[in-house]
């Protein structure tokens, strides 16, 4: 975004104070099409996504600008969802909190999910990877 940002401030801003350049005529309005798709994609997927840090008792979630602790407990579901190279993990609480009661996350490296299941929080659904962490985590418990 930062490159079609300078181009298209240099496109339409450098023809204003020089007489020697002359304006590119439709490339301009190419990059700054492309820079209007990029912050419109930026604001519509990005800014619903939240960061998560985890102890033993709460979660902490985040925006980047506040933070907020939510017990454990307080946790109704979680449900993962594959798309195609990330995971999206679907947190539901059981009353609205300040990010509402649905918080968005991308999930790296299965981290969450093998967390979810080390503390025992309610996934809706079963993926391949969770039943294998599953099987390890309570044949570990048995021995």
């Amino acid at each position: 975004m930062v490159l079609f940002g300078a181009a298209v401030i240099g496109f339409f801003i450098i023809p204003l104070f020089s007489d020697e350049v002359e304006p590119i005529g439709f490339t301009k309005y190419i990059y700054l099409f492309l820079l209007i798709i990029g912050i419109i994609f930026y604001f519509l997927i990005s800014k619903k996504l939240r960061r998560i840090d985890a102890d033993d008792e709460n979660l902490f979630v985040t925006d980047y600008l506040k933070t907020v602790r939510i017990p454990l407990p307080l946790i109704k579901s979680i449900y993962f969802r594959d798309k195609y190279i990330v995971r999206i993990v679907k947190i539901t609480l059981q009353q609205k909190g300040f990010f509402g009661q649905n918080i968005y996350v991308l999930e790296r490296e299965n981290q969450f999910e093998e967390y979810a299941i080390r503390h025992n929080l309610p996934c809706e659904n079963i993926t391949n990877t969770t039943k294998k962490m599953q099987e390890k985590y309570s044949g570990s418990n048995k021995n």
